[in-house]
This record gives C-alpha cells, sequence and structure tokens, in this order.
C-alpha cells in the first residue's frame, strides 16, 4: 500500500496487514493513485475477424444484417470492402478508456455478431458530446472508442451503401490523360518496369508513386455520397477531365458542404446523369499524378 509523499522524492508504503511503515523511492503514489477504471483492459474484443459469419446492426429506424457466404459478404448494393473491413476494425479495438457504469445516459443501437464455433458478441454504441461509447453484453462493461466508429454504425445501411461510381482492373490501366483548358498532359506505363514515364510533353517529370496512387484511386473512385442534382446544375461538362482504360472522370463545380468540408461533384462521362460529390481537395490531389 502506497500513503503519502514523504519528500525528497520517496514515499510512506507499508505491506497489506502489517503495522510497519516504510519509506521508499517509488516515484510517489501520483503514478498510481488513479481511478480503477484506468487499470483496466482496454481490448474491447476477443474474437478473430475470419470467425464473423453474420453481422446485425439495429439504431433506431434502421435494421441492417449482412451474411458472409463463399464468395465474401452478400447485398444488394453493398460496398463489400466496407462491410469486410467492419469484423477487423472491431476485433482491433481498443478504448481510450473504461468509463463508469452512470456515465453514458442511453445508446443509439445494438450489434450482434454471429461467430462460426463460439457465442455471439454483442454490444451496444453510441455517440455522446463526439465521444464515441461501446457497452459489451459480456460483463456490461461501457469503454470510450472512436465517434468515427459509432457514427458509422448508427448510418445503418447507407454506411455500407456501394457509393463506386467506377471500377476498372488496375492491371489494365497502362495510360493517363489529363485534360484541362490551357493544356493536355499524358503519362503511361512502360510495360518492361512498370514505371509511369512521361509522354505528353515529354519533359513531365513523373513520380511514378504518384502517378500509381492516382490511377489506383481512380480505377475504384468512390463518392461521399450521390447528388439529385442535374448535369447543367452540378457544372457539367466541366473543365476538368481524367481518361483512363476508356473511361473519362469529370469534376464539376463546388458541392454541398458535408461535415463542415468543401466538395466537388464528379460524375464518369460514360453515365452522364449518376452524380456524386467527393473532397473537394481530391482534384488538386489527383493532378500532382501529372506533376500539376
Amino acid at each position: 500500500q502506497i500513503g503519502t509523499n514523504a519528500g525528497g522524492g520517496v514515499s510512506f508504503v507499508r505491506i497489506p496487514d502489517q503495522d510497519a511503515v516504510y519509506r521508499a523511492r517509488i516515484g510517489g503514489r501520483g503514478r498510481f493513485d488513479r481511478p480503477a477504471g484506468d487499470w483496466r483492459e482496454l481490448q474491447v474484443f476477443h474474437f478473430q475477424p475470419g470467425a464473423v459469419t453474420a453481422m446485425r446492426i439495429e439504431s433506431p429506424g434502421s435494421l441492417v444484417q449482412f451474411t458472409r457466404g463463399p464468395d465474401g459478404w452478400a447485398g444488394d448494393g453493398l460496398d463489400g470492402e466496407l462491410v469486410s473491413a467492419l469484423p477487423e476494425r472491431l476485433a482491433e479495438l481498443r478504448a481510450t478508456r473504461v468509463m463508469a457504469p452512470d456515465s453514458v445516459a442511453g445508446f443509439a443501437g445494438q450489434v450482434v455478431l454471429t461467430l462460426d464455433a463460439s457465442s455471439p458478441v454483442s454490444f451496444d454504441f453510441g455517440t455522446e458530446s463526439q465521444i464515441g461509447v461501446i457497452r459489451t453484453a459480456k460483463d456490461g462493461a461501457i469503454y470510450q472508442v472512436p465517434s468515427q466508429l459509432t457514427e458509422l454504425l448508427a448510418n445503418g445501411a447507407d454506411a455500407f451503401a456501394d457509393r463506386a461510381i467506377l471500377r476498372l482492373d488496375l492491371d489494365t490501366i497502362d495510360l493517363l490523360t489529363l485534360e484541362e483548358p490551357e493544356r493536355t498532359s499524358v503519362i503511361r506505363r512502360d510495360p518492361r518496369t512498370e514505371a509511369w514515364i512521361a509522354v505528353k510533353p515529354p519533359t513531365l517529370d513523373v513520380d511514378p508513386r504518384k502517378a500509381m496512387e492516382v490511377a489506383r484511386y481512380l480505377a475504384t473512385l468512390r463518392v461521399i455520397d450521390f447528388a439529385d442534382i442535374s448535369p447543367k446544375g452540378a457544372g457539367f461538362p466541366g473543365d476538368l477531365k481524367m481518361r483512363l482504360g476508356g473511361s473519362t472522370v469529370e469534376f464539376g463545380s463546388d458541392g454541398p458542404l458535408r461535415s463542415g468540408k468543401a466538395t466537388t461533384y464528379v460524375r464518369v462521362a460514360e453515365n452522364p446523369t449518376r452524380i456524386g460529390i467527393v473532397d473537394a481537395r481530391i482534384p488538386a490531389v489527383l493532378k500532382s499524378g501529372w506533376s500539376r
């Protein structure tokens, strides 16, 4: 047991159930005088992501269920990558701290994970004052977790909707073209070295790593959300186009604010009325692939 500081960098200590008191240099009681929750295990769950065969997410006005089969997670209009990442994210989840039982007013929803060879994993979730909270069904412990996770779960089916507007095989993309009002820039992938090199103008200082990142991003282009707006209202046809694999990605005018951040309208020219929004910084980041 650790008592008060005794001065000089030492503290009073004693062995439990003994009267003798000692002075010892142990760094002071401040290191140990903490709430019981600070000593708790912060790993929230203990299961293998590959063992999850089904997921059920219930929140006010929403119920979504996913089932994993031989070919992955099933569901119409489902973004398989987002869904498949959730079990791994939960299995690795570490809390910021363990909270007191009466510190949370309520929870917004519940998640049940079905495992192939053990009991289901169930927990309640919510967000209070921009703090994410989870209460496990196993022991009723309440954990503080990133609010991005609990907000994702609260969005239900909408959070896992397929928002890809372009899907191309990255291995088939060997030419990237950037069209701007004042110039056209072209780079290609050398079939021998796989490195991206300049075509037009030949003086482009191409960063092969950035060029590959651009190709990878555009090949599976996902939007934040789809927009109910006419092409003209979204600023199309736009002045900025990026061509790859026989498809053209086109950026329009400024979109609505999302979570306080600016957005830009985007579409694939081959499907001109399916318009989405992306972070307004995306066009500038992508142009760096052509050293622009």
